[in-house]
C-alpha cells in the first residue's frame, strides 16, 4: 500500500491571522462533513487498483483524516 501521509505535497491556502481565527471558529463550533471525498489508501502502482477494488479490502487513510478538518466523510 502506499503510504497514508506524503503521498501527494501538501496544499495550505495562505491565510492571514483574522481568516485563520474564522477557520478555527468555523471547525470548532460546526460538525464537518464531505459527501464526496474518499480517504482510502491505495496501491502503490495503481496499475493494481483493480484487483484491490475487486478485493473489497479497502483501508481507510486514518491518519489523514486526522489531520484533515473532517469530521465524517460518506
Amino acid at each position: 500500500m502506499a503510504a497514508e501521509m506524503g503521498m501527494v505535497p501538501e496544499y495550505l491556502i495562505p491565510l492571514n491571522a483574522e481568516e485563520e481565527q474564522r477557520i478555527e471558529k468555523i471547525t470548532q463550533n460546526f460538525i464537518y462533513i464531505s459527501l464526496h471525498d474518499h480517504p482510502t489508501i491505495l496501491p502503490v502502482n495503481l496499475k493494481d487498483i483493480l484487483n484491490f477494488v475487486r478485493e473489497g479490502c479497502n483501508q481507510m487513510a486514518y491518519e489523514a483524516l486526522a489531520h484533515s478538518y473532517l469530521d465524517c466523510c460518506f
